[in-house]
This record gives C-alpha cells, sequence and structure tokens, in this order.
C-alpha cells in the first residue's frame, strides 16, 4: 500500500511586507490577502479577484501582522457601541465649510500606581474633511524615552464606508528624535501611517504609553486645553490615582467654566474625570497674544516630593556634574592667562563657551532638568543650553568669578507660578557677579554677545539659592534700535541714502551669522534689505562692524540709490515724508475676538533724517510733526523742521507693553490708519 505524500507548507508571520505573500514550488511568488486555508487549497484576494491555489503547489506563506482589534472588520462588528456610535453618525463636511478634520474622539485615561509611575492610554478618532488635513491625521506618532518608559500603537486603523483597515506592523517605525547626538540620544518616536486614509476616511487609533521608572524631578500631572482651530466633538480625561495619596492632588481650571469634572472613588482608587463635550473651532485672528493668555485649559496631579526636596536635589546634581579634568584646567588656565581683571576672564572664557563647544538644540524636557558631568561635555565638545551653561559656570569659578545656574520659566503660564516644578522650567542662564554686580549670560552659540540682554517676564530660580522671583519685563530702551540717515535728492527724483544703523540689546544678533559667509551671499542677503526701503532701492555698498565681536554690538552702514523716489509735476516735485511709512494693513476688521499682540514685544526705535534737497528747489510745503499713541501702551513721536535746503526728521517709537485688550482695539485700529495716512503725506517742492 502507498503512503501519502504530504506537502511541506510554512506558514511564517513577517514583518517586512505590507502584504501576505505566497511563495510557490515554482518560484513564482504571489502578493495579496489570505481569505482562507485548509490540507487542500489556499484561496487568496489578489488584486481584487479571488484566487485558489492548491496546497502542493505552494512552498511557504509569509503573513502581515496587523495591530487590529480581533473580530472587528466592518463598522457593525465593532463591539463598544460607544465608538460605534461615534464613526457611525460622524458629521458631514457641509456642516464645517471651514474645517479640514474633525476630532469625534479625544480621550485620555492617566493611571498612577503606588509608586507614582503613570501608565497613559489615549483613544483618539477623527473625520478628514479637506485634502489639507489628509497627511497630518493619517500620520500618527507617539513619544518615549528609551529605558526609562515605553509607548506602543495598540492599534490603528482607517474606517472607509464601513470597512475597516488596520496598519500593519511593517508600516510601524521606531526611530530616535535625537539621532546625530549619542549622548543625548534618549527621546524616541513611534510613527506609523494608517492605511487608505482620504477624504472622508474616519482614522481611529490608540497609544500606550508606560513610565518604567521615575526621579525625583519627573512631574506626575496633567495638562489639557479646549481651545481648537478644528472642532472636537467629545474631549476626555480621567486621572485615576491610589485614594491614600487625595491629599497630593492638586487641580486649577483656566477659563473653562463649561468643564464637567467628577469625583468618584471605591476602597482603593480615587477617579477624576474631566469632560468636555464639544469645542467649537476657534476664532482665527493674525496678532493673538500668548496662549495662556486666552486660553481654556486645565492643570492637574500629584505632588510627592516638595519643590523645595527638588530644589535640593538639583543642587546635589550640579555639584556631582563639577568633575575637574586636568584638561579643563589647562584650558581655563591658558584662556585666562596674563589677565588681571575678571571681566576679561569672563569674557575670554564666554568666547571659548560660545564658539569652540557646539550648541545641541536638545531641549532639557528631551533630555534632562540637571546637567551632564563638564568633563563629558568637554570631551564631546558640545552640549546642549544647559550643559553649555553649566560648563560656562563650572570655568568662571575655576576663574575666581562668583556664578550660578538660573532656570527660567515663562511668567505668562500662571501655573508656573501657582505650581512650581522643576520641569516647569524650560531656559537656562549663568548668573555672574563682579563688584557686587550681577547680570545674565548665555554662551549659547556662535552669535552670542556678552551685551545681550534679556526682555524679562521670567519666573527666576537661583539654584544655589534655591530662591524663586519673577523677573518683570525689561525697559524697552535697553532694547535701542538707531537708526542715522543722511540723504540727498536730484532734482531728477533720484535719492541717494547712506544708513547708518546701531543695535543695542541683541538686536542685531541675526547678523553676526554673516561672518561666515562669503561676500556674494552677504551682497544677497543685503540687497533684499535695502528693498524694505523702496522697491527701486539698489544697493551700492555695505560695511558691517562687530560682527566678530563678542562684546560689542553689530554696526552697519549702507548706502543705496533709490531712483524715481520722488515725482516730478510741472513745476513741483512730490515725495514721500520719510524713507519709510506705517501701514493699516493689520488692522482690517472692526473689533477683535481676542486681545491683539502689539508688535515687537517690548522695545525703543529712534530714526534721524537729514535730507539735502536740489539746489534748484525750495519746500513749498511740509507735514508738520505729530504724536501718536496709547499712553501705557505705545508711542509714535516725529518731529520735522527746515533749515535753508535741509530737511530734518526725527522719529521715536516706545513700546510699553506687549499686547492690548480688544476692548481698546478700536482705537488702536483708528490710530494706526490715522498714522498711514500721516505717513502717506507728500513733501512738496517748488522749483525757484
Amino acid at each position: 500500500m502507498m503512503k501519502r505524500l504530504i506537502p511541506i507548507f510554512v506558514l511564517i508571520f513577517c514583518l517586512v511586507t505590507s502584504s501576505d505573500v505566497l511563495y510557490l514550488n515554482n518560484g513564482e511568488e504571489l502578493d495579496g490577502k489570505l481569505i482562507t486555508i485548509d490540507s487542500n487549497k489556499i484561496i487568496m484576494e489578489i488584486e481584487g479577484k479571488t484566487k485558489t491555489i492548491p496546497i502542493d503547489q505552494a512552498m511557504r506563506m509569509e503573513l502581515v501582522k496587523y495591530r487590529e482589534i480581533k473580530g472587528e472588520y466592518n463598522l457593525s462588528q465593532i463591539k463598544d457601541k460607544r465608538i460605534r456610535d461615534i464613526i457611525k453618525n460622524a458629521p458631514d463636511a457641509s456642516k464645517y465649510p471651514s474645517a479640514s478634520k474633525i476630532t469625534l474622539l479625544d480621550e485620555t485615561n492617566i493611571t498612577v500606581d503606588e509608586n507614582y509611575l503613570i501608565t497613559r492610554k489615549t483613544r483618539t478618532i477623527e473625520k478628514i474633511f479637506r485634502e489639507r488635513a489628509k497627511g497630518s491625521t493619517a500620520q500618527i506618532a507617539g513619544f518615549f524615552s528609551q529605558g526609562e518608559s515605553t509607548n506602543k500603537l495598540v492599534f490603528g486603523r482607517t474606517v472607509n464606508n464601513s470597512k475597516i483597515y488596520y496598519v500593519d506592523d511593517f508600516s510601524i517605525k521606531t526611530s530616535s528624535v535625537n539621532p546625530y547626538y549619542p549622548e543625548y540620544d534618549r527621546e524616541k518616536r513611534t510613527r506609523a501611517d494608517l492605511p487608505k486614509a482620504d477624504i472622508g476616511s474616519i482614522v481611529d487609533y490608540s497609544f500606550e504609553y508606560k513610565q518604567l521608572k521615575r526621579n525625583v524631578f519627573d512631574q506626575v500631572d496633567g495638562f489639557d486645553y479646549y481651545n481648537s482651530y478644528e472642532p472636537v466633538l467629545n474631549k476626555i480625561i480621567t486621572f485615576t490615582f491610589p485614594a491614600k495619596f487625595e491629599d497630593r492632588f492638586y487641580f486649577k481650571n483656566y477659563r473653562a467654566d463649561d468643564l464637567k469634572v467628577k469625583k468618584t472613588r471605591n476602597n482603593r482608587s480615587i477617579t477624576y474625570s474631566f469632560v468636555m463635550d464639544k469645542i467649537e473651532p476657534e476664532k482665527q485672528e493674525s496678532s493673538v497674544p500668548y496662549w495662556s493668555t486666552f486660553y481654556k485649559y486645565i492643570y492637574f496631579g500629584l505632588r510627592k516630593e516638595s519643590f523645595k526636596d527638588q530644589v535640593k536635589a538639583l543642587q546635589g546634581k550640579i555639584r556631582k556634574s563639577e568633575i575637574i579634568t586636568p584638561e579643563l584646567e589647562n584650558i581655563v588656565n591658558k584662556l585666562t592667562e596674563g589677565m588681571n581683571t575678571p571681566y576679561e576672564k569672563l569674557k575670554a572664557l564666554y568666547t571659548y563657551v560660545a564658539r569652540e563647544v557646539q550648541y545641541v538644540g536638545v531641549s532639557m524636557s528631551s533630555y534632562e532638568y540637571y546637567p551632564r558631568p563638564v568633563s563629558e561635555v568637554l570631551k564631546f565638545k558640545r552640549g546642549n543650553s544647559l550643559d553649555k551653561m553649566n560648563l560656562f559656570r563650572v570655568m568662571l569659578k575655576m576663574a575666581g568669578i562668583d556664578a550660578t545656574l538660573v532656570y527660567t520659566a515663562n511668567a505668562y503660564i500662571p501655573y508656573n507660578k501657582e505650581f512650581p516644578w522643576i520641569e516647569n522650567f524650560s531656559g537656562v542662564r549663568v548668573k555672574a557677579t563682579i563688584d557686587g554686580n550681577s547680570r545674565y549670560y548665555t554662551p549659547i552659540g556662535t552669535t552670542s554677545n556678552l551685551s545681550d540682554e534679556f526682555v524679562g517676564n521670567d519666573i527666576i530660580l537661583d539654584v544655589s539659592q534655591g530662591k524663586v522671583t519673577v523677573e518683570p519685563f525689561a525697559d524697552p530702551s535697553i532694547f535701542l534700535d538707531v537708526e542715522n540717515i543722511q540723504a540727498k535728492l536730484d532734482k531728477d527724483g533720484t535719492m541717494y541714502m547712506d544708513v547708518k544703523r546701531v543695535f543695542e540689546g541683541g538686536t542685531g544678533a541675526s547678523y553676526r551669522k554673516y561672518r561666515f559667509m562669503k561676500q556674494d551671499e552677504i551682497r544677497k542677503e543685503m540687497e533684499k534689505w535695502v528693498k524694505g526701503y523702496h522697491s527701486n532701492a539698489k544697493l551700492i555698498s555695505w560695511k558691517f562692524e562687530n560682527l566678530d565681536s563678542v562684546d560689542k554690538q553689530v554696526r552697519v552702514e549702507v548706502n543705496m540709490e533709490i531712483t524715481e523716489y520722488a515725482m516730478r509735476t510741472g513745476d513741483k516735485i512730490l515725495m514721500f515724508k520719510l524713507p519709510f511709512g506705517f501701514s493699516a494693513s493689520s488692522v482690517g476688521e472692526k473689533t477683535r475676538y481676542h486681545d491683539y499682540d502689539l508688535p515687537g514685544s517690548r522695545f525703543r526705535n529712534k530714526f534721524h533724517v537729514e535730507l539735502q534737497l536740489p539746489s534748484e528747489y525750495s519746500v513749498y510745503y511740509v507735514p508738520g510733526s505729530n504724536t501718536f499713541g496709547i499712553p501705557g501702551y505705545f508711542s509714535v513721536i516725529s518731529n520735522s523742521s527746515v533749515q535753508g535746503n535741509d530737511l530734518k526728521f526725527d522719529y521715536v517709537y516706545n513700546m510699553e507693553k506687549d499686547f492690548l485688550e480688544k476692548e481698546k482695539y478700536p482705537e488702536y485700529k483708528s490710530i494706526m490708519e490715522k498714522m498711514a495716512r500721516w505717513s502717506d503725506e507728500y513733501i512738496v517742492l517748488e522749483k525757484k
């Protein structure tokens, strides 16, 4: 009796293909989707058609693994009625003509265990309305820190006409956020592209973040805001923690008056839920102030350590970073050799850190809130802002100069003051004291300068003292931009201008990069620069001073020629009053929904113009002096005078506040329109 030969068929779960692949004995490969398989045959869907293959023709098959919810392959199979109804009742794009997408559900469930470790599960369901939303909606990502946390995509799917398509493992990639700097390569990103996402599609996905370990600086908190430029129908947050930590819970609501808050508890845990049923699209306006001044948002969490405990731990970490090597000693000694004053030493060390130690753009939130050992920073000759500042501090200390690290936080955000926490601080400076005078320094990069100033409105943590203060806005006159213009007008209407400009307080920092550029590259930049004065302006020459200085402000002198600046009409010449003017294009609307962000933060501009007129003409009409402004907010003062054939203009612009309340906007609009009309007035010259 003959024995029946059983073909050997191998089934493999594959992670390197986006479709099921059947390898036949004759070498042929079939790509498609497996429908069913038994002892006699394999049935596949290939390019939309069903194909049956005898089992004895098959050698092996590789199956794609999907991040899916088992048994849910069309809308009717979704087990959770709430989710099924959300997707089924998704509105049409016609109801939101300005929206590119709508968020049907934005849900976050945060659980804190008894070790203060966090598990955060998110669920997002969105519908695509317009082409511009396809990329951002279908490309999803979650972040985690290697060795400290994980963040996996639980599932991801696209719903098209009730049919569900899942993302496969091949489409999920994990990469480094900072791959080029091994010493900072901690933050990772899990990314995926959801399949078949198009206009009308609904995407549905979930991430699960797990914290594996924490240190004293890790914050157990949550934050959410209820403003969006796209509509949101359901936004839910739950925060669950052990009941024994109840006295450590904090919560603050900022303007979210329509938020539903509910507290539930059992014997072992407490859960707070925060629900916002519907978020209408935010009115889009230009020049809105900082988000925290008008957003609806909440801030909540648990406190294990006190802020005092954190500062103490930070002080210890900073002390441990002071690993002084012979190499560092040699560098400091060599840089300061022969110098007699503390400022000379500070300048030399500042220059070294700013220009010889590469800046790495990795924030403290993406790495650590305490510095790495200075020996490691010196070894790699690079560091992020915290590590560069700490190296500078240690070098100053070695040179006998009193210096401390200062952490900064944004004072616009109220919870930074109300709930101080190390993770709320995002910036860092060095405070150095010489002869009893203290000053902040930030040798970040090659364009940094000792004379750079800070606008202010920061929360300051002096780490050495553990003291927190709020730094007010600086005097606007510190950020003085002085421009002197010597001009000559020819009788044919051509203007020749020599512009000399001085930047104070660091306002000229962007020009310091020119020292690394070729002359033809600088010329192209300066040709654009003169066009800011007039569209007909032609660059003749330019000269910079102090581009390479580490303690002097940038100065620039530019010569230009402007043809047809003035217009001849009969025996008169018409020309604009100044080689610059005001525009009312930014204040088109009559009223504002939001407050108005005044341009330029806080600063002061001064212009002085001396214009020599053609000898064949005399002054027929010159607009008089004028003053515009709103007391306490801004002012524009202009004076003009005529001395023979010379015209002189003086113009001062003072910005005193960073934003304008919407109630004052109509007044601001009226003033800007008057300023625009005023700056459009002509100077009239008459032939002698």
